[in-house]
């Protein structure tokens, strides 16, 4: 856990870089991953075959690379406001990805997925469900999950770890910006699912 004091300061920045900090995310839910498992097989059932592996060659000669024929470096034109690559910081590198749509875009279909999952669950959840206590997100807590998911990159444990007391393995970081059951909604592919 040494090298992640090196990237305090740009998650800081991406938290920071919101104007809000209202609502609580609660995170992934089991249905989530059945629903994932369920859209690859349809996927895959309606191509006969895993979607993966239409370019895969099975067998024992050597894999022969694609030459990389265009011109390296950051093209001007897509970002005629990104800073020189002296004064550019790991946050201007995201964004050249992540645009404030692209947040606020992840909040939409979020709260639009949360919503979609009480009107269906309503009459099942518990009293005392966590779920009850949802609010709805926005793009400023989008950038902290960003933080969040970069940082367990940084620090491969399994999810729930990131979340622990234990003082041999805690991650204070982590577990100070977002529960981990605020990520049970988080979606962000549009459509009704």
């Amino acid at each position: 856990m040494a090298f992640l004091p090196d990237f305090t300061q740009f998650f800081e920045d991406l938290i920071d870089s919101g104007d809000s900090d209202d609502g609580e995310f609660t995170g992934f839910g089991p249905e989530d991953v059945d629903e994932a498992r369920g859209r690859l097989e349809s996927l895959e059932s309606a191509q006969e075959g895993p979607i993966f592996n239409e370019n895969f060659v099975e067998g024992d000669r050597p894999t022969q690379p694609t030459p990389f024929t265009g011109v390296p470096g950051l093209n001007p034109a897509t970002c005629s406001s990104f800073p020189s690559a002296e004064d550019a910081s790991e946050l201007d590198y995201l964004n050249l990805f992540l645009k404030e749509e692209d947040y606020e875009s992840m909040a939409t279909e979020t709260n639009r997925y949360a919503e979609q999952y009480f009107d269906k669950n309503k009459d099942e959840l518990k009293p005392n469900s966590r779920f009850h206590k949802w609010v709805p997100t926005n793009s400023s807590e989008m950038k902290i999950l960003i933080a969040v998911i970069l940082a367990m990159g940084l620090l491969l444990l399994p999810t729930s770890e990131y979340w622990s007391t234990n003082p041999v393995i805690e991650t204070t970081f982590i577990r100070s910006l977002m529960s981990r059951y605020r990520l049970n909604f988080f979606h962000w592919g549009g459509g009704t699912n």
